[in-house]
């Protein structure tokens, strides 16, 4: 858990806009907080990865977060043993 807030304050502090995901949505405030107390853009939302449809739903909301002259650049899956086939490619337009 600090791991991750470690590598998203990284990025963060790099330049790159950050979106970051839990189920304690306590826990996921604060570390929302943490980061934008430090000047990174941040979006944060509710995700159990153990529920693809959630999955689906929280990349579909970063999808929305960005403009369309962004992308993504990153994804970094932390519990990704736990996603296996769940997390298919997507399309990066």
């Amino acid at each position: 858990e600090q791991q991750m807030l470690a590598i998203a304050r990284t990025l963060g502090e790099l330049g790159a806009k950050v979106a970051i995901s839990g189920r304690n949505a306590e826990k996921l405030a604060s570390a929302k907080d943490d980061l934008e107390k430090r000047g990174i853009q941040v979006f944060a939302g509710i995700c159990d990865i153990r529920q693809p449809e959630q999955i689906e739903a929280f990349l579909d909301e970063v999808d929305g977060y960005r403009s369309d002259e962004e992308r993504h650049d990153i994804l970094h899956r932390n519990a990704e043993r736990l996603l296996g086939a769940h997390l298919a490619p997507r399309d990066a337009a």
